[in-house]
């Protein structure tokens, strides 16, 4: 395993490449596209889920281009962008099954873009009890409450940017954090034999 610093790790959640997947040039990850893929149990984000085929790279590729919760429900009814969208994604599928879509490819592409936008920081095993919210409740409930920004600023934020702007947040208010050094982090590896 290579190390990769915290700061690294910061900068990938701020700097960024544009991503196309299935030709659709994406939106950055945000925690709208991680409800809504995990509300449709989308095998990218979903352990559990069975699939991972066409239909399902498709489905995410309409969530993740797209910029509200209203945009991402019209596309996934198949409302977004009238008759000459839909046949040209039509012709698109068309296109591909007779050419030969490369469908390993672009479900890397996905995930590659998915983990640009969630290059999380690394944090020491937390000592408190269990939550009986999410993780993605509390970063939005976080966020809201110490920035006053509204709710759809915060769901459309880089999925990365949230954790670190709380962690950041977190240490501004009590002087502690639990992320790990980057000497932790490296002597952890060391003693593992990870590096």
């Amino acid at each position: 395993m290579a190390f990769i610093p915290n700061s690294s790790r910061f900068l990938e959640n701020f700097v960024n490449i544009n991503h196309k997947v299935l030709g659709i040039t994406l939106e950055p990850f945000c925690l709208l596209h991680l409800l809504f893929l995990n509300q449709i149990r989308s095998p990218f984000v979903d352990a559990e889920a069975q699939g991972g085929n066409l239909e399902d790279l498709e489905k995410a590729v309409l969530v993740c281009s797209s910029k509200s919760f209203d945009e991402i429900t019209q596309k996934l009814a198949g409302r977004h962008g009238g008759v000459l969208n839909r046949f040209k994604w039509l012709f698109w599928r068309k296109w591909n099954r007779r050419f030969g879509l490369d469908l390993n490819s672009e479900v890397l592409k996905l995930l590659s873009y998915c983990s640009d936008y969630t290059s999380m920081p690394i944090f020491a095993d937390g000592k408190g009890g269990a939550s009986p919210f999410s993780a993605e409740m509390l970063y939005i409930g976080a966020l809201i409450k110490e920035t006053g920004w509204d709710l759809d600023s915060v769901l459309a934020m880089p999925l990365g940017q949230v954790v670190w702007i709380n962690s950041i947040l977190g240490f501004l208010k009590s002087g502690e954090t639990n992320i790990i050094s980057d000497n932790e982090e490296r002597i952890r590896l060391l003693l593992t034999g990870e590096l």
